[in-house]
């Protein structure tokens, strides 16, 4: 279980009893089968190093063509203060993922958090299960976007396009504010899925621990 007193920001999404809600669905989803299924939350993927300096530019600019404008004049203090008014209103801003995301392109944010996804399957344990049967579950928050990644076992069967009602499902609960019934519903129908291919077997064990994963 992930501790929560250390990440402080997943609890404006996730209580203790999502947490525990979330663990005993990818239980009963491996009831089903041999696939080790692995939920993920990351709190973003896009580089946003861009989005303060825009603002602030931005934000300059306004100040000046209202200067211009109003035929205002700045002594020495009023300039000062405006430069503090701008650095704190593009630190506030910045501090928002809406407009992290408003600047910040569709596809830039898509193609990251692919290559985010990509990353963490890469260098976590999901792909050490004996028989590659390993299925990321991944989510990042900034950009509301989900992906589902599967190690060679199973990805030779499925297609990114099988995966597309597990990630709808996903999508469906953050678009509702409920985080916890989206990863339930869709991590059961992941398991729904892996079943037909990828029946539990009598000797099976649980390879990966059944909770959910949070990074930054």
């Amino acid at each position: 279980m992930t501790d929560l007193q250390n990440v402080k920001w997943i609890k404006n999404y996730l209580s203790k009893k999502d947490f525990d809600k979330i663990e005993e669905s990818v239980k009963q989803a491996e009831l089903l089968t041999s696939g080790e299924i692995v939920p993920m939350i990351v709190k973003s993927s896009s580089t946003v190093g861009h989005v303060p300096i825009i603002l602030f530019i931005l934000s300059l600019l306004i100040v000046t063509l209202g200067k211009i404008y109003f035929e205002l004049y700045f002594s020495t203090y009023w300039i000062f203060v405006s430069v503090v008014f701008v650095l704190l209103f593009t630190k506030v801003l910045s501090s928002f993922n809406f407009v992290l995301r408003f600047f910040t392109t569709k596809q830039d944010q898509s193609s990251q958090v692919l290559l985010r996804a990509q990353l963490e399957l890469e260098t976590s344990n999901i792909k050490n299960t004996k028989d590659n049967t390993g299925v990321l579950i991944f989510v990042s928050l900034l950009e509301k976007q989900v992906c589902v990644l599967a190690d060679k076992a199973i990805s030779r069967h499925f297609k990114n396009e099988d995966w597309k009602v597990v990630v709808n499902l996903i999508l469906k609960g953050l678009k509702n504010k409920n985080m916890a019934q989206g990863f339930e519903d869709g991590i059961l129908k992941c398991g729904d899925l892996l079943k037909e291919k990828f029946p539990i077997q009598k000797d099976d064990t649980n390879e990966l621990e059944n909770h959910l994963i949070i990074k930054e």
